[in-house]
């Protein structure tokens, strides 16, 4: 199922927020704002580590490295989901990999 969902993103909307899956489109628009700040992929990086997916976890890490910048969103946000996703996902993969 991961492995599936992953792809969609991939497919039709790497870089954006999230996917819309109905009109495999990027969705960048949401709680998130409006700039395109790799939501899926930091809040699925430990997942993709957790499960061995490392083809999937290198290309998110290096996007990570390349293009997440937080300081581009300039609208109003939700601190909440900002925070358990961007925040908890990059946390979390630190304490699975130590850097």
């Amino acid at each position: 199922m991961m492995k599936h969902a992953w792809d969609g993103y991939a497919t039709n909307a790497w870089g954006k927020n999230e996917v819309r899956p109905v009109s495999k489109s990027g969705n960048s628009g949401t709680v998130f704002g409006a700039s395109d700040t790799g939501a899926t992929i930091v809040d699925s990086m430990d997942t993709l580590f957790i499960m061995g997916m490392e083809e999937e976890y290198s290309r998110g890490k290096q996007w990570i490295a390349a293009n997440l910048n937080l300081t581009q969103i300039n609208e109003d946000i939700n601190v909440f989901e900002v925070n358990i996703r961007y925040v908890g996902g990059l946390l979390s993969l630190f304490a699975f990999t130590g850097g």
